[in-house]
C-alpha cells in the first residue's frame, strides 16, 4: 500500500501500486472523482459550440455523442419539454389541420396522406395513366408496375369481376377438362355468393325455424336446386347465370344444421311416398286392363 494525496480535496489516502500503474489512484473517493469531472473538462469534450434546441443555452457535448447525432438538448428536462410540445400544420395530402411533437418533422397527418402527396408530387416522373380493363376508369399506375404488366384494374372488385367472366372454364389456367361437378361449380360462382349473403342479411343471420343465432348457418333453397335445374333445362354455367329463378331471394331461407337436416329428411320422405303411390297407381291400371 502507498500513501497519496487526493487531487481534488487534498486529503491523504492509501492505494495499491497496481492501481497507480494502471493510471488510477488519483482520488480518495468516487464523489471526489465526480466533482472533479464537473470542474475539469475531459479530453473528449468540445468547446461551447452546441446550443440547446429548446432553451437556447450553450453546453458541452462529447465527441462520441456528436458522432451519433445526439447532444441536441442540454438536459433531460429540455428533452422532455421538447417532446411534449406540439406544432400544428396543414396536411399536404388531405388539407386538414393536424398537430405533432416538435421533435418530429411531419408534412402529412398519416401514411396514406403522405402516399397521396408523393403521388401528386412525383406524378410526371413515376406514374403512367392507364384504363381499367373492367370499368374503363382512368387510373395512375407506377412505371415499375407497368413494366411488369401489372396495375390493370382500379380496385379489387373490378379484378374479381373480370376474373369471374374471363378466367372461367376452358379459359382458366387451372382447367383440367371439366373434372369439377356441375353443382360444385355453381356454388363457387360470384352470383351464388351474392345470393347467399343477401338471404342471410334478410333473415338477420338467424335460423328461420328455431331462431338460433351465432351458429353455423346454411342457406337452403325452398324449391330444391335440382328441381329448378330440371324445370328450366339448365345444363351449363352460362345458362345458370342467365336464369333469374335460380337467384331469387324469396326462394332462399337461413337454417341451422339441425333444421336443414330435418327439412331434407322430410323432402326425401315425400319423394319416396310419391314414388310409391305412383308405382301403386301403375300396378292398379295394369290389373284393371288385364281383368
Amino acid at each position: 500500500m502507498v500513501k497519496k494525496r487526493c487531487s481534488y480535496c487534498g486529503k491523504k489516502f492509501q492505494t495499491y501500486k497496481s492501481t497507480i500503474k494502471k493510471g488510477g489512484g488519483k482520488y480518495c473517493s468516487r464523489s471526489c472523482y465526480l466533482k472533479s469531472l464537473k470542474t475539469k473538462k475531459p479530453h473528449n469534450f468540445q468547446n461551447n459550440n452546441h446550443v440547446c434546441l429548446w432553451c437556447g443555452r450553450k453546453f458541452h457535448v462529447p465527441l462520441n455523442r456528436e458522432r451519433d447525432g445526439r447532444g441536441k438538448y442540454c438536459s433531460k428536462k429540455c428533452l422532455k419539454l421538447a417532446k411534449d410540445s406540439t406544432i400544428t400544420r396543414i396536411c399536404k395530402g388531405c388539407g386538414k389541420k393536424f398537430s405533432f411533437p416538435k421533435w418530429q418533422d411531419k408534412t402529412c397527418c398519416s401514411l396514406s396522406c403522405n402516399a397521396k402527396w408523393k403521388k401528386i408530387k412525383n406524378k410526371e416522373k413515376n406514374y403512367v395513366q392507364k384504363q381499367c380493363l373492367q370499368c374503363g376508369k382512368k387510373i395512375d399506375v407506377l412505371k415499375t408496375r407497368h413494366a411488369v404488366e401489372r396495375g390493370k384494374f382500379c380496385s379489387r372488385e373490378c379484378y374479381s369481376k373480370w376474373m369471374s367472366i374471363n378466367q372461367v372454364g376452358e379459359n382458366s389456367p387451372g382447367w383440367k377438362g371439366g373434372i369439377t361437378p356441375f353443382y360444385r361449380s355453381l356454388r363457387t360462382l360470384a352470383i351464388y355468393r351474392k345470393w347467399r349473403t343477401s338471404v342471410l342479411e334478410r333473415d338477420q343471420r338467424q335460423c328461420v325455424r328455431c331462431g338460433k343465432k351465432n351458429c353455423l348457418l346454411q342457406v337452403d333453397h325452398i324449391i330444391p336446386l335440382i328441381t329448378l335445374l330440371f324445370k328450366n333445362n339448365i345444363r351449363t354455367i352460362a345458362q345458370a347465370k342467365m336464369c333469374p329463378k335460380l337467384w331469387d331471394i324469396n326462394n332462399g331461407q337461413s337454417l341451422c344444421r339441425k333444421c336443414h337436416h330435418k327439412k331434407t329428411k322430410q323432402q326425401l320422405e315425400q319423394v319416396i311416398r310419391s314414388s310409391v303411390a305412383y308405382r301403386n297407381k301403375r300396378l292398379l291400371t295394369k290389373l284393371s286392363l288385364v281383368s
